[in-house]
């Protein structure tokens, strides 16, 4: 009985040996075949809506949910392991409703569309003991139709699902206007491929630089020919303006076919899509259309704004510089005819540019810095004679220690942004040194504190920055000064008018309106 007990033992051991070194070799330790079908993941890569005659491809795409993949509707995006996709077994079924189109055993499916209809694409996969089975619903158009803006009241009318009936697809996709292009891209390249076969494209976004972004991507993309689009530009602005803000930008796009609507005329575009008709009105695309060419001699000023913004100059630099002319208008208007009294014509223009450049808080900031070297030097000299010409350079040297002691206490209260990003722009020296001019005729030596001349004088200059600063700044001038470049010929001819008007201010008139009277009722 021992030895029968022995020999029993025995053999359960040699068994468990053997069975645990087959074992091994087969299923690695804590390898649960469920768990590893659950951690591999395919994906049916291929277009959702697809157009009639053109052939389409599909294909498959794994990832694993302990890697970094990411599932996209673009194979180009997912880290695809291929060892995986080589060792799988696929057949492809097509169907419409119930019946059964096409089969194929092969890696990838091609497929062209010839109804207008609703498919599906079913793939059943065996990758060695797992199994999947997984579809695609494909609905096939006519023609495919792209919009990128904020959501239109006018979509809730019925617009996209008389589309749809008609064999015409609208994909909108609903942006916010302060959207980048890090956080509008990856909601396009989901939908790359509708994208890609769409026959229009509009865009309604107030920033044009993200729009040609878009489009420089989508350029650079060999599945997007942009030259077989039509993009259109949804925005209620005047054509020519928009022309203008484009120009800078359209030169990256030569073969891009550009349309400016007005947000009225693109709802007109989809009802009349959501009733079937694709042809636009010719008259509508001739008006819209943008042609940014020009001939090499032109007598229109308005011929000299498009080409610098056609040649890349900058935009804001081209609108500070024309809304000077308004300004410098503007001022020699209030001291010709209104009589304020200031320093001078360029004065209130320089510190209307500072409060541009570099806002409110900087600006009076280095004001008051400059107005304490100014005080200093008045004082210095009182007691030691300089040069007129060593004066002016105390000043400045005083004027930059100040400064750079001065920056270190707005840091510690807080008064300007704590990382002085306002210093970084290049155009900030200039406002810099114009400040330090314009204190230098602000405060003079026979200023004193309570002189209400003096400090009339300077209220009247504060209040013409002030009101050219809004000037410069307002967009109504923007408009007019790009629509109508030509109005700084008409400028000069004013200016040279209001130079030899010899008439009373309006100041001077009432302040002599008492000896006016007296004149008059002596007569």
């Amino acid at each position: 009985m021992q030895i029968i007990w022995k020999s029993l033992l025995f053999t359960i051991s040699i068994a468990s040996l053997f069975g645990s070194m087959v074992l091994g070799q087969e299923v690695p330790q804590n390898w649960d075949e469920q768990s590893i079908c659950d951690n591999v993941i395919f994906t049916l890569v291929g277009p959702e809506s697809v157009i009639l005659e053109e052939p389409y491809n599909y294909s498959l795409s794994v990832a694993l949910l302990d890697s970094s993949s990411v599932l996209s509707d673009n194979i180009s995006d997912v880290v695809v392991p291929q060892d995986i996709i080589q060792s799988t077994d696929v057949r492809y079924e097509f169907l419409f409703e119930t019946r059964m189109l096409e089969r194929s055993s092969e890696q990838d499916f091609s497929v062209t569309f010839s109804e207008l209809w609703s498919y599906t694409l079913r793939a059943i996969i065996d990758y060695e003991w797992c199994d999947y089975t997984i579809e695609k619903t494909i609905v096939s158009y006519d023609d495919i139709f792209v919009y990128i803006g904020p959501y239109l009241d006018e979509f809730g009318l019925g617009i996209i699902q008389n589309m749809w009936q008609n064999g015409l697809f609208l994909r909108p996709f609903i942006v916010m206007n302060d959207t980048t292009t890090s956080g509008l891209v990856p909601s396009l390249r989901q939908h790359w491929s509708t994208i890609a076969h769409a026959q229009d494209i509009y865009f309604s976004l107030q920033n044009y630089s993200l729009i040609f972004d878009v489009l420089r991507l989508m350029d650079t993309d060999p599945s997007i020919d942009l030259s077989s689009k039509r993009i259109f530009i949804v925005d209620d602005m005047q054509k020519s303006i928009v022309k203008k803000f484009l120009a800078r930008f359209a030169r990256t796009l030569d073969t891009v076919w550009l349309y400016v609507v007005s947000s009225q005329e693109a709802i007109n575009m989809f009802l009349q899509l959501s009733i079937g008709q694709t042809d636009y009105d010719e008259n509508v695309l001739s008006s819209s259309y943008l042609q940014f060419s020009w001939s090499r001699i032109s007598y229109s000023f308005g011929y000299v704004i498009d080409y610098l913004l056609f040649q890349w100059f900058p935009l804001d630099m081209l609108l500070l510089i024309l809304s000077c002319v308004v300004a410098v208008l503007f001022i020699v208007f209030c001291k010709q005819i209104l009589g304020f009294s200031s320093f001078g014509v360029y004065y209130p223009l320089l510190f209307a540019i500072s409060l541009h450049v570099v806002w409110l808080k900087t600006s009076l900031f280095l004001l008051l810095i400059a107005f304490i070297a100014r005080m200093t030097v008045i004082g210095f000299t009182r007691r030691f004679t300089l040069l007129a010409t060593a004066k002016l350079w105390l000043q400045v040297v005083l004027y930059i220690l100040f400064t750079v002691i001065g920056l270190v206490f707005v840091r510690w209260f807080g008064l300007i942004d704590s990382d002085f990003i306002v210093f970084t722009y290049p155009m900030t020296l200039f406002v810099y040194i114009a400040i330090l001019l314009v204190a230098s005729k602000l405060w003079t030596t026979s200023l004193t504190w309570f002189s209400m001349k003096q400090f009339s004088i300077i209220v009247f200059f504060l209040v013409l920055s002030w009101l050219s600063y809004l000037i410069i700044q307002s967009d109504w001038v923007h408009h007019i000064i790009l629509l109508y470049p030509s109005t700084i010929l008409f400028a000069i001819v004013v200016i040279v008018w209001l130079g030899r008007y010899t008439g009373l201010q309006l100041v001077e008139f009432v302040r002599f309106w008492p000896l006016i009277k007296y004149i008059k009722g002596k007569k």
